[in-house]
């Protein structure tokens, strides 16, 4: 009889550990990117999945048809392949944020948050996806690591390049090009 009950004891553990969250378990948020620009119409998902090492960031949307929306100075195509880069604006600590809202470099740098580009892609039609994963080590583009995972507010962006320059490559897809009217956008708050 003893043994039934310490069979049952550790069954009823082991059951409601698994209805636990893990300690350090991630956390993933999906949302919709709009663009161009913040009030643009919905274009595809975004999606934020955050752990202890970092940030798992992924973008999926129609590839724009060449020619179909506004292109950065500087950046055209009259067909052929198109080179699009996913960046995060990491804003560490919001409540620095200037006016309760984040938004632009000095915020991320008032925040002491940092600037990442996260991936780069080259894409004729179909679906472009973008992803890819900042960690706590990953040298920023712009002003600091990563810090904060948990709490920090990340703003995602799609830059459209024009067309592929393979001469340009990579530099192509993990410089900056344009600003909020010509991104894909999404804010996870």
């Amino acid at each position: 009889m003893r043994r039934l009950v310490i069979v049952i004891a550790a069954a009823a553990l082991a059951v409601g550990a698994l209805a636990l969250p893990a300690v350090g378990a991630s956390n993933t948020e999906t949302i919709d990117l709009v663009g161009q620009g913040p009030a643009g119409p919905q274009a595809g998902t975004a999606e934020l999945t955050r752990s202890p090492s970092g940030l798992r960031i992924k973008v999926t949307m129609p590839t724009p048809a060449p020619g179909s929306y506004t292109y950065p100075s500087g950046a055209t195509n009259d067909g052929g392949p198109e080179a699009f880069s996913l960046w995060a604006f990491v804003f560490a600590n919001p409540g620095a944020c200037s006016d309760g809202s984040c938004s632009g470099l000095g915020d991320v740098a008032a925040s002491g948050g940092g600037v990442f580009n996260v991936a780069g892609h080259i894409s004729a039609n179909g679906t472009l996806v973008l992803a890819g994963h900042i960690s706590k080590n990953s040298n920023p583009f712009a002003l600091n690591q990563l810090t904060n995972i948990d709490t920090a507010e990340v703003h995602v962006a799609v830059a459209p390049h024009g067309k592929l320059d393979p001469s340009q490559m990579p530099a192509q897809v993990t410089t900056p090009i344009g600003g909020p009217a010509d991104w894909w956008i999404a804010l996870f708050k």
